[in-house]
């Protein structure tokens, strides 16, 4: 792998893991730290194991790809549906400077992500460099399931609910991946949907989440709510068959109307036996759904097609510095305060690649969602 990138929001000591896995591989860890983490933090982290660690703290927010603000972005401002985040931000900026620095095959990594071993990497690495056939691999979650707080009601309630992969653990090849990190809910789902979709995304290895409270604050589930209908809406046709293509008003008119419907459900099997927190979680996300027109998504999908041009073309356009820090003075946005632990690692050299190691294709696209058309709770379909 020729670099490892942690997009991090939590204190250095959640770094650990990552720098062990830098280490371990022979790469740089670029940090992007924001909220409670710190470049200063993340270097001293770095110093520990020896890890070539490279850290910034990040100022900014919106897509930097000139005109700002991406369409998509501009069309959730000041809506209930318009994310805290800054996870997309970091993850483009992630994408750019791998491009700048002349990484071809990066390992995005969160740092609630742990259980990773470093064997895992390189199968990833081999499997992007064997042949060209993948552009993605995914690291399977054994930890705690990476589901929406409407997935976790569902769990809660008695409901079958499976686990996919993100942008949490997950491999890209810089080169090949012509996409960007939209700023909503699921966007890692929108990230490789093309690349999914077309057989080029790959599934391997083991990865942890760890643990969180999905049901904290309504405020998740309220911004969820758009994000997660669009990509469920989206993956539904993908099994189905069809594209993204096939995303047009009378889909969405029904698929908004089932998925309200879901949550109805979901929320009255919960009233009673779960906790406050979780009805009032439920009752966000309705008020939020209640909200949602198919116009709103026909526009966002032609938005999210004009900011994909528009990344396409400024992404070509990137000067290939070879060193990610000269990359960090020449983007000159949204960071402040770098600093590196050890001097630079030139770029890995490309052996000649090992046999590929199993893997699952995701030619089925289990998602976070119950099967269509149907709520199925404590052995009942409604």
């Amino acid at each position: 792998m020729d670099a490892i990138i942690v997009p991090s929001a939590r204190p250095s000591s959640n770094l650990a893991h990552a720098t062990g896995l830098a280490a371990a591989q022979g790469c740089p860890l670029l940090v992007l730290c924001s909220k409670r983490a710190d470049a200063a933090g993340a270097v001293a982290e770095g110093e520990k194991t020896g890890t070539n660690v490279v850290a910034v703290n990040v100022t900014g927010r919106e897509p930097f790809v000139p005109p700002a603000p991406f369409a998509t972005t501009g069309m959730l401002a000041g809506t209930r549906f318009a994310t805290p985040s800054d996870l997309s931000f970091k993850r483009n900026a992630g994408l750019s400077l791998s491009r700048m620095a002349g990484w071809r095959n990066i390992l995005f990594l969160d740092d609630d992500i742990h259980g990773v071993p470093s064997s895992t990497v390189t199968d990833a690495a081999t499997l992007l460099d064997a042949g060209g056939a993948v552009d993605i691999v995914g690291l399977r979650n054994n930890g705690f399931p990476d589901n929406s707080v409407l997935c976790h009601a569902y769990r809660a309630a008695g409901g079958q609910q499976d686990t996919f992969i993100g942008g949490g653990a997950m491999a890209v090849s810089v080169d090949r991946v012509r996409a960007f990190f939209p700023a909503v809910y699921n966007e890692d789902w929108l990230f490789f949907v093309r690349s999914l979709a077309a057989g080029r995304a790959v599934v391997t290895g083991v990865a942890a989440q760890e643990s969180y409270d999905p049901f904290a604050s309504p405020r998740r589930a309220r911004f969820e709510e758009f994000g997660d209908c669009l990509a469920e809406g989206i993956y539904y046709l993908l099994d189905q068959g069809g594209s993204v293509d096939d995303a047009d008003g009378p889909f969405w008119s029904d698929f908004i109307a089932r998925r309200r419907r879901f949550i109805v459900a979901v929320k009255k099997a919960s009233e009673g036996g779960a906790s406050d927190r979780t009805v009032m979680a439920l009752r966000a996300a309705l008020e939020s759904n209640i909200l949602l027109t198919w116009q709103r998504y026909v526009r966002y999908l032609d938005c999210w097609r004009a900011d994909t041009a528009r990344w396409n073309e400024w992404f070509e356009t990137l000067d290939v510095v070879g060193d990610v820090e000269l990359a960090l003075e020449k983007l000159e946005v949204g960071f402040s305060s770098t600093g590196r632990s050890r001097p630079a690692v030139t770029t890995t050299d490309h052996a000649e690649p090992a046999a590929a190691p199993a893997v699952g294709w995701l030619r089925r696209f289990r998602s976070r969602r119950p099967a269509a058309g149907s709520v199925v709770l404590t052995g009942q379909t409604r």
